[in-house]
């Protein structure tokens, strides 16, 4: 028996261009409407008090052969080991705190202008001029 010639594949027709989707168009949106009711208004933030004063931009404070020690200038505090580089604070007296060979020990310095500070242990205080 001779095989049977197949039949020639389906002709296809080429699919029409499609166009690209376009979303349809959002409606128009109305302004809103003025409210009858107006909102409060909106307090302002208080505003943190002024300093009473000059103020000193940095000034950093050394007190050699120290375990730790801290400065205090107003409202501003600042610590390290030997040395504290204290900022923006008020010009004025300063409480310089310093822990020497398990002791504490205290001292003033007066810093009017940006400046370094070296303080030294005096009699069991600290003198930082």
């Amino acid at each position: 028996a001779a095989p049977v010639p197949a039949a020639p594949p389906p002709e296809v027709a080429p699919e029409p261009p499609s166009e690209p989707i376009r979303p349809d168009p959002l409606p128009p949106v109305a302004p809103p409407r003025p409210s009858a009711a107006k909102a409060p208004p909106v307090e302002a933030e208080p505003v943190a008090p002024v300093a009473a004063g000059p103020t000193v931009s940095r000034a950093m404070v050394v007190v050699r052969d120290a375990s730790s020690m801290q400065v205090t200038c107003g409202d501003r505090t600042a610590a390290g080991s030997t040395s504290a580089r204290i900022t923006d604070f008020p010009a004025g007296t300063c409480r310089v705190t310093a822990v020497m060979l398990d002791r504490t020990l205290t001292g003033t310095a007066n810093i009017d202008k940006p400046r370094e500070v070296y303080c030294t242990a005096t009699d069991g205080a600290l003198s930082c001029p």
